[in-house]
C-alpha cells in the first residue's frame, strides 16, 4: 500500500478535512435510497432528491471505488507523521473489509452497508475531535516573541520614552508656574 493518499497535501488541517470529506461521502453514499441509487446508476446525478448527495457524486463519483482505502491511507498517515500530537491520532480502522461490498455497491448493486457506515462515522467524528485538539494546540503552542524576551520590545520603549517625554513637559510646567 501506497504511503499516503494520491490527493494529499503538506497542509495538515487540510488533511483532517479530507478524511472527514470522504467519510462524509462514504456515509452519503451508503444512506443512499432506493430510488436515489436507480438515478445514480443511470447517470442521473440531478434527478438524486438530496443536493448533499449530488455533491457528493460531483466530487467524488469518479473516485468513489478509492474512498475507503484513501480514508484508511489518510489516517495512517496523519498518525504516523511526527509533527502530530499524540493526543491528536484518529482512531485506526478498517475500511478495507467492506471493500467487496462496498465496490458492489458503487458498481452494480445497492448493498445494506451499515457496518462501513458505521466504520466512517466513527472515523469522521475522531477525525473531528482530532483537528480541533489539534487546532487548539497549534494556538497554544506558538506565543509571541516578547513574551520570552528579558529585553523590551519596540512598543514598550516607545512607551517608556512618552512617559519621559511628559515628566519632562510637567516639569517645565512647573518650572514656568513658579515664576
Amino acid at each position: 500500500m501506497e504511503k499516503d493518499p494520491p490527493i494529499w497535501s503538506t497542509n495538515i488541517v487540510r488533511n483532517y478535512e479530507r478524511i472527514i470529506e470522504w467519510c462524509e461521502a462514504i456515509i452519503l453514499t451508503c444512506d443512499i435510497s432506493p430510488k436515489n441509487y436507480d438515478e445514480y446508476m443511470n447517470r442521473k446525478c440531478y434527478d438524486i432528491e438530496s443536493e448533499d448527495l449530488q455533491q457528493c457524486i460531483k466530487t467524488w463519483g469518479s473516485n468513489f471505488g478509492y474512498l475507503p482505502k484513501w480514508v484508511m491511507m489518510g489516517v495512517d498517515s496523519l498518525n504516523n507523521n511526527s509533527r502530530i500530537p499524540a493526543n491528536c491520532v484518529i482512531d485506526t480502522c478498517n475500511m478495507l473489509k467492506f471493500e467487496d461490498s462496498w465496490n458492489t455497491h458503487i458498481k452494480q448493486e445497492r448493498q445494506v452497508l451499515d457496518d462501513l457506515k458505521k466504520e466512517a462515522l466513527l472515523t469522521k467524528q475522531s477525525a473531528q475531535k482530532s483537528l480541533a485538539v489539534f487546532y487548539n494546540e497549534e494556538s497554544d503552542e506558538y506565543s509571541s516573541y516578547s513574551d520570552y524576551s528579558e529585553e523590551s520590545t519596540d512598543s514598550e520603549e516607545e512607551e517608556e520614552e512618552e512617559e519621559e517625554n511628559e515628566e519632562k513637559e510637567s516639569r517645565k510646567d512647573r518650572k514656568r508656574n513658579k515664576k
